[in-house]
């Protein structure tokens, strides 16, 4: 009896042992990346987050069937998938709630398109995969989940040697099984690429220093970006010729918020652009849109004003050169106050901190009339009038009648969203600082109320521009 229980407990060892190093053996995600390859983007347990999602009052109304119904819209289409492949969805779903990898070289990432809310979008940009583009998902099922993915992207699935190979007239996905994972990519070079950096560590993107410490870091979504491949449009792009280093994303759920930081590493000091947003309280709360940009930042804060004239015609970019001339005379921030809804015409006011008001008067009177006292410029089909109040000059496309009927409703300081969400953040200078009323636009454009704000935060700390964007 003791012989025989020797011999299963060392069988026993023998299993655990297998196993150990079994698990050992198998790489990490992250390891596909080659150290040339410019960017990665990490979803960690994507699927799952979904739900989580839900405690964000912007997403729940996206993804719930009485809002935009997001979340029934992808399960229709998985399971006309399922149907039509006889493979279960839960295969791919099974997938989604593990890591998700994606990585590219001689790409720029738009940081504004991975929030698109077209499912047919994704499945585009799975078809149209880079050349220089892999996505790496986790799978104990690789063929069954290459026949759904062909069935999802509409190909035909086609088993050459290692490889599996999605066609239709037009593309070929190459998608390679390694371990517990199934590599796609626009290109056999792309699969190969990621294969060699799994199998031998020295050609690794994760050796980098800055990319080993952003993996400690527990969050579900982790970017990293060589130079200037990562883009960001709400920020100000100051000095064009600056060097970016690299960029690192991190993004997850705080406290019924979607939050998401930005490090970009950059030469240069520029802590010259950043001025104090403690008075952007007291700014009228008179629309759903409100901006404050510093106006150091000069035609990048002028082009901030002009953006809220259609098109790009020498009209317009004749006004940001008086703009920039404004803004050379004022002080600390401009701020604007701007009306989103369903009207073509969009209502706006900007504020900004004069100096003096004789030279901004001189300006003003070469390109402008004088009608009942009040200062007017037609500008790319709209009438601009200026005036003052207290220190600052207003401009705005209102008439002065809706604008002292409009402006005393109340300061962004009544709203106590904003009052928590900035406190929160703890943020006092700043280069550009957004703010949006998401629920108000939401209700005027599709009549659902939805209590949804956002913030998007642009500052210089030693050596970094960061970014915060939370949303909740």
């Amino acid at each position: 009896m003791m012989r025989g229980g020797n011999v299963d407990m060392k069988i026993s060892l023998s299993i655990l042992v297998f196993l150990l190093i079994s698990c050992v053996s198998l790489g990490l995600i992250t390891d596909f990346v080659p150290e040339d390859y410019d960017f990665f983007i990490l979803f960690r347990n994507f699927y799952t987050h979904l739900e989580d999602l839900k405690n964000v009052p912007l997403f729940d109304f996206i993804l719930k069937k009485e809002g935009l119904g997001l979340e029934p819209t992808i399960i229709s289409v998985l399971t006309d998938t399922e149907e039509k492949t006889g493979v279960s969805k839960d295969i791919l779903l099974d997938s989604l709630s593990k890591n998700v990898l994606l990585s590219a070289k001689g790409v720029t990432l738009n940081f504004d398109t991975m929030l698109s809310l077209d499912v047919n979008y994704y499945l585009e940009i799975l078809k149209n995969i880079g050349t220089s583009s892999f996505l790496v998902l986790e799978t104990d099922h690789p063929l069954e989940l290459s026949k759904f993915i062909a069935g999802l992207t509409e190909t035909k699935l086609v088993e050459d040697g290692e490889f599996f190979i999605f066609q239709d007239d037009s593309i070929s996905i190459f998608a390679k099984n390694v371990d517990n994972f199934l590599v796609l990519g626009g290109s056999k070079l792309a699969v190969e690429s990621a294969v060699a950096a799994y199998t031998n560590k020295n050609y690794r993107l994760v050796q980098n220093e800055v990319v080993q410490n952003l993996l400690k870091e527990d969050k579900p979504l982790l970017g990293f970006f060589k130079g200037d491949s990562f883009k960001m449009n709400m920020g100000m792009d100051l000095e064009k010729a600056k060097k970016t280093e690299y960029v690192t994303l991190k993004g997850w759920i705080e406290e019924s918020s979607l939050r998401f930081d930005v490090l970009q590493r950059v030469d240069g000091n520029f802590e010259k652009y950043e001025s104090d947003s403690s008075d952007m309280k007291s700014i009228p709360y008179a629309g759903n849109y409100f901006l404050g940009v510093s106006v150091s930042g000069g035609m990048e804060a002028a082009r901030k004003v002009t953006e809220w004239f259609s098109g790009k015609s020498e009209e317009v970019e004749k006004f940001a050169e008086i703009m920039k001339d404004i803004l050379e005379k004022s002080t600390g921030k401009v701020y604007i106050v701007g009306e989103i809804n369903q009207e073509t015409t969009i209502s706006f006011v900007a504020l900004f901190n004069a100096v003096k008001r004789d030279p901004i008067e001189n300006i003003l009177g070469k390109y402008g009339k004088v009608e009942d006292g009040i200062r007017i410029m037609e500008i790319a089909n709209t009438k601009l009038r200026f005036f003052w109040s207290d220190d600052r000059l207003i401009m705005t496309n209102l008439t002065k009648q809706e604008y002292d009927r409009i402006f005393g409703r109340g300061k962004l300081s009544d709203d106590p969203a904003y009052t928590y969400i900035t406190g929160k953040c703890g943020v006092k200078k700043d280069v550009l600082r957004i703010y949006v009323d998401l629920g108000d636009i939401i209700e005027k454009m599709v009549g659902i109320k939805v209590s949804s704000k956002l913030l998007f935060i642009q500052y210089y700390d030693d050596g970094f521009f960061k970014y915060r964007l939370e949303v909740m």
